[in-house]
């Protein structure tokens, strides 16, 4: 009856809108709609990292729409991304989690901070959604769940490699200002013991929420009293590049190393990169050696702005919705759970399919941990070094 009507109002002013109107929403169009779940913190501090991952989802979809969305039994399906903000609060993750289930009727929700995740994965199997971890906490696929996926890299990974950079670097002693969120205190546990295995001290530690605080002077000046040769940072780039700034105000002449969480390239748009020298980090995902990084990181700043910067959070968000939309193909079916899951290896390696894959993934362990190419540098005269690769 609807394409009827449609038809007729052809030629009209009004018809003539809406065939303008369906032109743009592509191929796609008419047909029936999957949704991906998101939960994540898309306001205080933590937004723009937040931000980051759903922009990833955003793309991807954007894109498999454009092609004509996915086929799945014979059916035509077009993607929809359902985001809520949770603050980084696990309560609220679980709040957004179940409402998305129950109402937007989601097969998975995407969530990026352990807290979150761990909470959800208290009941997803048992409510029958999966979860899609973007956090290096180990925890997630030591637990035997299912129906869970971690996008990035152990933590373990990034301790250890920049522990063996520092060392290098001649730092000895090592103060800390982690976040207080559940990632952070996990971070700072196994990079004090990695730090310690290779001879290095750790002087203070002053924990500091990330999500709420700018004023960062009365942590840096505990912490700048020990006279450490370095400080590590656990959190998001902005809250981070405000302490490298305000460390440097107070005289701090030493190094930076930060957790993975920090982004060089978006700390740069609130401190200048020489304010940042002797500083070990991941390397920006446009400066990986990676074949489909430039491009992707092209396509991105086309999609959000020039001034957007895409990170590794971004790119893993993206690549994560390609496999999970290929699974669906592949299991034949947008519903059920555990077939889906258990065709997502066979959507590897997305190149075989045309698919970018700016990160470099290129497997899935039975535990749900996604093997991927990762690296990291550090700021030498006033710019970052070539990148150092990362074993895991």
């Amino acid at each position: 009856m609807m394409r009827k009507v449609i038809r007729r109002r052809i030629g009209t002013a009004s018809g003539a809108w809406l065939a303008a109107a369906l032109l743009l929403l592509g191929p796609a169009w008419g047909a029936e709609v999957v949704k991906m779940g998101y939960s994540g913190p898309l306001s205080g501090g933590a937004a723009k990292y937040g931000k980051n991952c759903e922009t990833g989802m955003t793309m991807a979809v954007e894109e498999i729409n454009a092609k004509g969305g996915i086929t799945v039994a014979g059916r035509k399906y077009r993607l929809e991304v359902s985001s809520l903000d949770d603050r980084y609060r696990p309560d609220l993750t679980v709040q957004n989690a179940r409402r998305l289930v129950s109402m937007d009727k989601v097969t998975s929700v995407f969530c990026p901070h352990s807290g979150g995740i761990l909470a959800m994965m208290k009941f997803n199997e048992k409510e029958e959604f999966m979860v899609m971890g973007y956090s290096t906490h180990p925890k997630i696929v030591e637990m035997g769940n299912r129906l869970v996926i971690r996008m990035p890299p152990d933590i373990r990974a990034y301790a250890s490699a920049f522990s063996d950079k520092a060392k290098e670097r001649g730092i000895r002693k090592v103060a800390a200002i982690p976040g207080i969120h559940e990632y952070a205190k996990i971070w700072m546990d196994i990079f004090d013991e990695e730090w310690k295995k290779r001879g290095g001290t750790i002087s203070d530690v002053s924990p500091a929420d990330y999500s709420k605080e700018t004023d960062y002077y009365t942590h840096l000046t505990k912490v700048i009293a020990g006279n450490p040769d370095a400080i590590l940072l656990i959190g998001p780039s902005e809250p981070a590049a405000l302490i490298v700034k305000q460390a440097r105000e107070l005289g701090f002449k030493g190094k930076f190393i930060l957790g993975d969480q920090a982004k060089l390239d978006e700390m740069q748009k609130v401190v200048s990169l020489d304010k940042m020298e002797g500083t070990i980090a991941v390397t920006p995902l446009y400066h990986r050696p990676i074949k489909d990084a430039p491009a992707f990181s092209a396509a991105y700043k086309k999609r959000f702005g020039e001034g957007e910067v895409s990170t590794f959070e971004s790119a893993s968000h993206y690549e994560t919705v390609y496999l999970l939309a290929y699974a669906m193909e592949i299991a034949g079916t947008v519903s059920e759970v555990k077939k889906i899951r258990a065709a997502l290896p066979q959507a590897l390696p997305l190149e075989k399919r045309g698919t970018l894959a700016p990160t470099g993934v290129f497997g899935l362990r039975d535990n749900g941990a996604q093997l991927r190419i990762t690296y990291g540098t550090e700021v030498v005269g006033g710019k970052w070094t070539e990148p150092f690769g990362i074993k895991y």
